[in-house]
């Protein structure tokens, strides 16, 4: 009886240890599937995270390169108004250099007719002595005419005449040239009238005063 009551005892002892260790199996079981679940929750989130920081980057990385082609056509922009701008000021500038350049052409014109004007009183004197005496002035005096300062205007310093009644104008800075001349030169081939040939041995433009005066070297003349 004795035995069977240690059998017993040892059989339930048994028993009871085999049900803990099944109870142990048990959570250690339920541990290791909620640690998979609990895994697998995270790295669903890990993915779900990743694929919105992705999207949030492509959204950023389009609107960076939005902004770089928005600053790009601002710059173009900016670059051809400037251009512009710089065009207009250039123009504005040729056409005020121009507007210059025109009054001072008119106002040398100005100048240098004031003493072709001049001339046209000595030009009939020096006629009209040709026509009475058969020969050619050499000074003012002979045409009968004032002293050669005595013409001094604007820009006219004096006018002489001079060898084969030649009219010399010479002029100050104002026209063009200093001391630049023009001759007007009496031609008596024509007689009774003379005819004049106007030139310049200095003003290089001086057709643009007059269409009749052509400019001529000193050793041309």
């Amino acid at each position: 009886m004795k035995k069977i009551l240690i059998a017993l005892v040892a059989v339930l002892i048994a028993f009871v240890f085999y049900d803990q260790h099944q109870r142990e199996v048990r959570a250690a079981k339920a541990a290791a599937q909620a640690a998979e679940e609990r895994a697998e929750e995270l790295r669903l989130q890990s993915q779900a995270q990743a694929a919105a920081i992705k999207e949030q980057t492509e959204a950023l990385a389009a609107r960076a390169a939005d902004l770089n082609q928005q600053a790009e056509t601002l710059h173009a922009e900016t670059t051809a108004l400037k251009q512009e701008v710089a065009a207009e000021h250039e123009a504005a500038a040729a056409q005020r250099e121009e507007i210059v350049a025109t009054q001072q052409r008119f106002q040398t014109k100005a100048y240098r007719m004031e003493g072709l004007s001049a001339a046209q009183g000595v030009k009939q004197a020096i006629a009209q002595r040709f026509g009475e005496f058969g020969k050619l002035p050499g000074s003012n005096r002979e045409a009968g005419v004032a002293e050669p300062e005595k013409f001094a205007g604007q820009s006219l310093r004096r006018l002489d005449v001079g060898r084969n009644g030649m009219i010399t104008l010479t002029f100050d800075e104002k026209s063009g040239v200093d001391n630049g001349r023009i001759q007007l030169i009496p031609d008596t081939a024509t007689q009774p009238t003379l005819k004049w040939r106007c030139v310049s041995p200095d003003f290089e433009d001086i057709t643009v005063t007059s269409a009749l005066c052509e400019f001529k070297p000193p050793e041309k003349i």
